[in-house]
């Protein structure tokens, strides 16, 4: 009798061990569980509370114009990608050839675009100045750079951009919005014009100008709002250089508004 009930003891146990994980799987008891890390999709984490996914290159909050195509979000210094603004010194030219401000209206219609709504980037990189470069988006819906080429107020320089930029601007060239209503010429042509001109009249055709007040040194560009009225006193340590890196190198930094 007592081999007959270990016997059955064992069978038991037997069947306990072989068929118990088959039922656990079968109704629903144990399920796989998922290492979620920081790059898996928001979704995959909704319901757990201890998991939080970060990422990295989405800068969202609050935002104010800085310039047509510069944005501080959530303290960060974001320049909208694939578009270009007009320079803070560059003329524009009504229909009439009247003189207008177009880069404080690039700098007024960012404004209006993103006060008051939250903004939402994804940077893609940094750009020569060390400004996060992104795609940003008005209350998760709008595109801010696709607008402001829409509107007449800033150039499109990345034609790849799902062809929407550079359509954008053909329909606001046509319809002879901002920028557009008039004489105007991009940013870089502009500049390339400023230096060329500044060559000419500078010692040596060095036309960057180093300026030293008290014992700050800082060097104006030829398109630096501040470059007409910046003076270069060799008496005090100032000086002409050839190119921005020969001026770094001089222990120059750039002035704020070049």
């Amino acid at each position: 009798l007592q081999a007959h009930h270990l016997i059955t003891a064992a069978l038991v146990l037997g069947l306990i061990y072989i068929g118990g994980p088959m039922l656990r799987s079968a109704d629903g008891i144990s399920a796989p569980v998922l290492n979620i890390g920081s790059d898996a999709p928001a979704d995959a984490a909704a319901g757990d509370s201890s998991h939080r996914v970060t990422v990295s290159n989405v800068i969202s909050g609050a935002a104010a114009a800085l310039s047509g195509d510069v944005l501080r979000v959530d303290g960060t210094l974001v320049r909208l990608e694939g578009i270009e603004a007009p320079a803070a010194a560059q003329p524009c030219y009504r229909d009439n050839g009247r003189r207008w401000n177009c880069a404080s209206a690039a700098r007024a219609a960012l404004n209006k675009v993103v006060r008051g709504h939250q903004v939402t980037c994804t940077a893609s990189g940094q750009d020569s100045d060390g400004r996060t470069l992104a795609h940003c988006l008005v209350d998760g819906l709008n595109d801010i750079a696709v607008g402001l080429v829409r509107d007449g107020y800033a150039f499109a320089t990345d034609t790849s951009f799902f062809g929407s930029l550079s359509s954008e601007e053909s329909s606001a060239k046509e319809a002879k919005r901002g920028i557009w209503q008039g004489e105007v010429v991009r940013p870089q042509a502009w500049r390339d014009q400023a230096w060329e001109a500044a060559k000419r009249d500078a010692p040596d055709g060095c036309p960057i100008k180093g300026v030293v007040r008290a014992s700050t040194k800082i060097y104006a560009l030829p398109w630096s709002e501040a470059y007409a009225d910046a003076r270069v006193r060799t008496d005090r340590g100032g000086r002409w250089f050839c190119s921005e890196d020969e001026a770094k190198a001089a222990g120059f930094a750039a002035w704020d508004k070049s």
